[in-house]
């Protein structure tokens, strides 16, 4: 035989949703703006990372080949400027 179910208040139960609702909301705020600063950060960080690029890229005014070959980045200079980053734990 099933048990019967304990009768609740309705105002009590709208009291208990609305309750549960704002914490809800708060969660998602909070979420929310933690997101954001993450996106501003990141963002930032892209912008560091693209001037640091641009740093060791042959300049496209240069025409000297001697030149450009020293310039550019090798596998192993990408490698070592990856190494230098904060690891994100993603």
């Amino acid at each position: 035989t099933p048990s019967p179910t304990p009768t609740v208040d309705p105002r009590s139960r709208v009291e208990l949703l609305e309750r549960n609702l704002r914490y809800v909301q708060q969660q998602h705020e909070i979420t929310l703006s933690d997101l954001h600063n993450e996106i501003n950060r990141l963002q930032q960080e892209n912008r560091d990372l693209h001037f640091r690029m641009a740093d060791i890229r042959p300049s496209s005014s240069s025409t000297n080949k001697q030149h450009k070959t020293e310039t550019v980045p090798n596998l192993q200079q990408l490698a070592d400027l990856s190494l230098n980053e904060p690891n994100l734990g993603m």
